[in-house]
């Protein structure tokens, strides 16, 4: 089996061709591998790896079908205006490609070695800067939310939620999501919880210590409409 272009060069550069199973030497082989060995010309490249769409012939008989080809085409007996038909006969013919030979394959394996480096190395850099840039932003974003968290949790301490959102321009679900991560929200039961403790210290002043509900409201830091509501239940 032939391993390389050169080799195959050789083979078909003489007047004839030889018979790579006899040895003898023809004008053409298609006949004569049919006849006395019983393969097509398709069995035989494959045996010898030699290129699918290479004639089995020699120089000789190569040049006279080439002049013979032209001549047609001269005279206009055939034409290259080839109909729809024929070219789509053509392509289904084609569109299954047989496999390459060795020796083809490898030399353009060879020739495309170069241009395949040079692409997965500007796509390995490529791939490189583009980690590079997410992680930039991944960090930036973590950045970003740890300090949006930090300001939400320092306003926390002196402002409702409401106060937040309006100062902030946070939602009230990204406010409410930051004191719940970090603890800083009331369950139901610690929210009527503190109602209840607010009630009884707000009827303590009233009934007990007999302050005035502009007093009251003070005292609990409530507005006098608060501090109305709370006792009016």
């Amino acid at each position: 089996m032939f391993k390389t272009k050169e080799e195959i060069d050789q083979y078909f550069s003489t007047d004839k061709i030889q018979c790579l199973i006899c040895g003898k030497e023809f004008y053409t082989l298609g006949t004569h591998l049919l006849m006395k060995h019983n393969i097509s010309v398709d069995e035989y490249k494959e045996k010898f790896g030699l290129p699918w769409g290479k004639g089995l012939a020699g120089k000789i008989a190569r040049e006279k079908s080439a002049k013979h080809a032209r001549n047609l085409i001269q005279t206009g007996v055939v034409t290259l205006n080839h109909s729809p038909e024929y070219m789509k006969k053509l392509h289904t013919q084609y569109s299954t490609q047989r496999p390459h030979c060795p020796a083809n394959k490898r030399e353009c394996i060879d020739k495309c070695k170069p241009f395949l480096d040079k692409f997965n190395k500007e796509a390995s850099e490529k791939r490189k800067q583009r980690i590079k840039r997410e992680k930039a932003i991944k960090e930036q974003k973590k950045q970003d939310k740890e300090i949006r968290d930090q300001q939400i949790i320092e306003l926390r301490k002196t402002n409702s939620i409401a106060e937040i959102v309006k100062q902030t321009g946070f939602s009230n679900k990204v406010v409410k999501t930051v004191l719940k991560n970090n603890g800083l929200t009331k369950t139901k039961n610690q929210v009527k919880l503190d109602a209840q403790k607010m009630r009884e210290k707000v009827v303590y002043l009233r009934d007990t210590v007999k302050m005035k509900h502009k007093d009251i409201a003070v005292e609990v830091g409530l507005s006098q409409v608060r501090v109305q509501q709370i006792l009016s239940r």
